[in-house]
């Protein structure tokens, strides 16, 4: 059976705990030290940022202290380990002495600029952090920064103050009530601001005297960025009653994966109008590496920092913050590893000493607000798949959830020592730490050891037969208790994935969509789609906003891959001239898909409808793997592609 490539290929391409970023994309200094490393002309920085059985993956990044702009940028340099690809660059050579070149949508280092990629191989004896010997970029020595330090904790608020919110610019969220104006005086009332919000549906803003009037227009959730960005702060508006607007009910909310890195908050950070606004409901990232010590906790400045900093930015930023909670595995995924993870009494004790760790965080950091989980990816379907029992024949060590001090027995529930009761028992914890959180554990399409994704997905009654057995598993379980949604993924990327039985064309969408709605109908809960990719078909007749020409084509290289799935939710016309899949294939429809063709032109209208029909609540888009394209940085390599569709799509339904 086919596997998914995610567990460490998640965190590819983003700036990760441990590196240290000396300046900021578009050449705004973020350093004001002067180290040594600060007077070398090219500092370059790198550390292994995740790492398994037999490989492991890193992160570096390049930094230009000169007074000229470094052109077509290129760094080679000697490591212990062997490299055998690389993302954000070419690598050009690998092995032990590595020569990487820049990207084709970066291949300029202005003053003051650093430039961040990442890549991953094999080793044979692993090392605490090996540092590259031997470096240079475009033919010059650079210096190694030999202790890189955790990513810097994002400045919260910012430089303007509200009294009546904070003293310090520090609040990140603020509550409206609805159809009132509110008014808010700023801490220098002498001065001239300006305020704009990235939702007007939502919000009324006026400016005047040094006070700011705001007016909830209707439920939900947006943010505010003051005197073109000195401070972002986000507003939620109430409902009638009073109460924390959860996800839309009257369209389905649209996700993105984003990290804290300047390239992806600065994406965020800087929308315009119209096709140019970059908002999005919901922003996720993974929490992951396991249970114990170099885990997600480790990734920061202090304890925990990449749960509280994505917090606090997802709430300035006006979006609720979503996590994958992805701990069952550590450093490698399998059925093998899961099982003896689960089955481990030191293992689970610390699982769930994290989890309620992460869930007080979450509770000091969020507030009221509500927090998203996805539950646990694949390790359901590992069970389902591989095991050949039913979840209550599977032996799990729930017993250590009230070992660690999660639960208390003779209060809390007592669940039995096997998959069913440890499922529940998360669930369990899950809302008894955090009454607002949000979650649901993910469903696998590859679940049944008779699918076959590849047959299936082209079948409607295979769909349907799989669909009901998996679900049935799944149920089996214990999903359904304490839980808010399921949800299912796709593989990361189509047309870099293994085979073209992943570039799904509208068919085959609507066969996934009818396994959704039989996962709604079976288990009467909503349904999140998740790690969805966001590339498009090639040939794209859409004129970006950002370039006023027709979209870039696809590469089909690594971080440039073609994808189907937002063409089908969101819609476009194109002519599939240079896809890796011919005309034929997307011209399939029957009586169900928004297909249609003129000339060479198909457009795949958009299928969110079809969508909301088959209990979809909430779409979540982001790279499955590392050589996925990406919709979000500074600038995405999709070349705005998806977020221009996302805005078109709020724009079509009036919101």
């Amino acid at each position: 059976m086919l596997r998914y490539l995610l567990s460490f290929s998640l965190l590819l391409g983003m700036v990760m705990p441990g590196m240290k970023v000396l300046a900021a994309v578009e050449g705004s200094s973020v350093n004001s030290t002067t180290s040594s490393l600060d007077q070398s002309k090219f500092v370059f920085s790198m550390r292994v940022s995740t790492q398994w059985e037999t490989g492991y993956n890193f992160e570096a990044s390049l930094t230009n202290n000169s007074s000229e702009t470094v052109k077509n940028w290129q760094v080679e340099f000697d490591y212990p380990y062997v490299v055998n690809q690389a993302w954000n660059g070419v690598l050009v050579t690998g092995g032990n002495h590595v020569v990487v070149k820049a990207p084709a949508w970066k291949s300029d280092i202005a003053p003051g600029e650093t430039v961040d990629f990442g890549g991953g191989g094999t080793f044979t004896a692993k090392q605490d952090d090996p540092l590259p010997t031997n470096v240079k970029i475009n033919g010059e020595d650079a210096s190694v920064d030999p202790n890189p330090d955790p990513d810097p904790t994002p400045q919260p608020g910012g430089s303007v103050t509200i009294p009546a919110v904070d003293k310090d610019g520090t609040a990140m969220q603020l509550d409206l009530q609805l159809n009132k104006d509110t008014e808010f005086e700023f801490g220098d009332a002498d001065k001239q601001y300006t305020v704009e919000t990235n939702n007007p549906k939502i919000l009324n803003v006026s400016v005047a005297d040094g006070k700011m009037v705001l007016r909830g227009l209707k439920p939900g959730r947006a943010a505010l960025r003051i005197n073109n960005g000195a401070r972002f702060i986000g507003v939620k508006v109430l409902t009638a009653e009073g109460n924390v607007p959860g996800l839309p009910d009257d369209y389905i909310s649209i996700g993105s994966v984003s990290e804290d890195s300047p390239a992806d908050l600065g994406f965020w950070e800087k929308w315009g109008e119209g096709s140019k606004a970059k908002r999005v409901d919901v922003r996720y990232v993974y929490l992951n590496g396991g249970a114990g010590k170099n885990n997600w906790r480790t990734w920061g400045n202090k304890d925990g920092d990449r749960c509280s900093r994505f917090i606090q930015n997802s709430l300035r930023l006006g979006m609720v913050p979503f996590f994958v909670w992805y701990n069952i595995p550590d450093g490698g995924e399998s059925y093998t590893t899961d099982l003896a993870h689960i089955q481990n009494p030191e293992y689970m004790l610390n699982y769930f000493k994290d989890l309620v760790f992460m869930l007080k965080m979450c509770k000091q950091y969020a507030g009221n607000e509500m927090v998203g989980f996805v539950l646990e990816p694949d390790f359901i379907g590992y069970m389902a798949q591989n095991s050949g029992k039913t979840p209550e024949q599977i032996d799990a060590q729930t017993e250590m959830a009230y070992a660690s001090g999660a639960l208390a027995k003779g209060t809390d529930p007592e669940f039995p020592d096997n998959l069913n009761g440890l499922v529940r028992a998360i669930s369990y914890t899950f809302k008894k730490y955090l009454p607002n959180s949000y979650i649901g554990w993910q469903f696998n399409l590859w679940a049944d050891p008779a699918a076959n994704v590849f047959t299936m997905i082209v079948d409607r009654g295979k769909t349907e037969e799989f669909a009901g057995k998996i679900t049935d598993y799944y149920l089996a379980a214990g999903v359904n208790e304490n839980t808010d949604f399921v949800s299912i993924d796709k593989y990361g990327y189509d047309a870099g994935g293994a085979g073209n039985g992943w570039f799904f064309n509208a068919v085959m969408w609507m066969n996934y969509l009818r396994f959704c709605e039989i996962m709604h109908n079976k288990t009467g809960k909503d349904v999140v789609l998740w790690q969805l990719p966001v590339g498009h078909i090639n040939g794209s007749t859409a004129v970006s906003p950002y370039t006023e020409q027709r979209f870039a084509d696809h590469k089909n290289v690594v971080k440039d891959y073609e994808d189907s799935a937002p063409v089908f939710f969101l819609g476009d016309t194109f002519t599939a001239q240079g896809s890796k899949m011919d005309a034929a294939h997307f011209m399939q429809s029957d009586s169900d898909t928004h297909v249609t063709v003129s000339g060479s032109n198909i457009t795949w209208g958009s299928h969110m409808d079809k969508a909301k029909a088959a209990g979809i609540k909430t779409i979540l888009f982001g790279a499955g793997v590392g050589a996925s394209t990406d919709g979000v940085g500074s600038p995405p390599t999709d070349h705005y592609w998806w977020i221009t569709k996302v805005q078109d799509y709020y724009k079509s339904i009036g919101k």
